[in-house]
C-alpha cells in the first residue's frame, strides 16, 4: 500500500491551505473564512493538535481573479506542500484551481460551498448543497402555498446559472412560472431595476442566487436588502436562508 508522503513524516505538522478571497468582489466572505480556520486551527492546536501533530495554517489571497488565484495556489502545493486544500468560493474559482492542487495525486481539495453537483474528480471533495438538496423539497412546497411566480435573479457565474437551470425544470414540473431570470456582475450593488421588476410584475416568490446573498455589501442596502417592505406579499428566497416579506 503507498503512503502519502505527510503519513511518514510523524513529527511535521498537518500544513493546511487556505485558498479564499482575502480582496476583491467577495474578499467580505473571503476574511471571514480565513478567520474562522485561524480560530479552528488555533482551538485544535490548544488541545494537542491533529493525531498528536500540530496543524500548521497557510492562507493565500484568491482575489476574486483567477489569474491570481493560479499563481498563490501554486506556492500552496509547491513552495509549501501544503496536505490540504481549502477554499474557493465562487464554482469559477474551484474549477480555475482544482487541477493545479490534485494534479500530483498527493494533495487532497475540500471544497465547502454550495455547487452544481457535477464533480467526479479523485482527491476533490465538494461538501456543499447541490441543487436538488435547495430545490426539490422547498420549491414544491412553496408552490403549494401559493408563491407560483417566480423571479430568478443571480450572479454571473456558473453555480447561479446552473441552480436556476434547475430551478425552473422543477417550477415548470411543479405548476410555477419563471417571470423572469436574470445575472449581474459580483461586485454590482445597485438592484433598484431589479426591485422594479419584481414589484411590478406581482412576483409571489424571489429565489435568489445573488452573491453576496441580497447584495450584503453595507452601501448596498439602499436595493434588493430594502426591497422586502415594497414587495407586499411575495417570498425571498435564497439558497441558504428564507424569509417572507410582512
Amino acid at each position: 500500500m503507498i503512503r502519502p508522503d505527510w503519513a511518514n513524516a510523524v513529527e511535521r505538522p498537518i500544513r493546511i491551505g487556505i485558498a479564499t478571497d482575502l480582496t476583491g468582489a467577495l474578499g467580505f466572505a473571503g476574511n471571514t473564512d480565513a478567520n474562522v480556520a485561524r480560530m479552528v486551527v488555533n482551538d485544535i492546536n490548544e488541545t494537542g493538535g491533529l493525531l498528536g501533530r500540530p496543524i500548521e495554517l497557510l492562507i493565500e489571497d484568491t482575489a476574486s481573479n483567477e489569474s491570481v488565484a493560479i499563481g498563490n495556489v501554486r506556492k500552496l502545493i509547491q513552495r509549501d506542500k501544503v496536505d490540504l486544500v481549502l477554499g474557493g468560493i465562487a464554482s469559477s474559482m474551484r474549477n480555475a484551481i482544482k487541477d493545479i492542487i490534485i494534479s500530483r495525486g498527493k494533495t487532497l481539495y475540500i471544497y465547502p460551498q454550495a455547487d452544481e453537483g457535477k464533480e467526479c474528480t479523485p482527491y476533490l471533495f465538494c461538501t456543499g448543497p447541490v441543487p436538488a438538496q435547495n430545490c426539490d423539497r422547498f420549491i414544491p412546497w412553496l408552490i403549494k402555498n401559493g408563491g407560483k411566480r417566480f423571479a430568478l435573479p443571480g450572479s454571473n457565474y456558473v453555480w447561479p446559472q446552473t441552480i436556476n437551470a434547475y430551478a425552473r425544470k422543477v417550477i415548470e414540473s411543479s405548476g410555477g412560472e419563471v417571470v423572469f431570470e436574470e445575472y449581474y456582475p459580483l461586485d454590482q450593488i445597485d438592484f433598484s431595476a431589479t426591485v422594479s421588476r419584481i414589484t411590478s410584475n406581482k412576483v409571489d416568490v424571489v429565489f435568489n442566487s445573488v452573491i453576496p446573498p441580497l447584495a450584503s455589501a453595507p452601501s448596498s442596502n439602499s436595493s434588493m436588502k430594502q426591497a422586502s417592505p415594497g414587495m407586499g406579499d411575495s417570498w425571498a428566497a435564497s439558497t441558504t436562508t428564507r424569509t417572507r416579506s410582512k
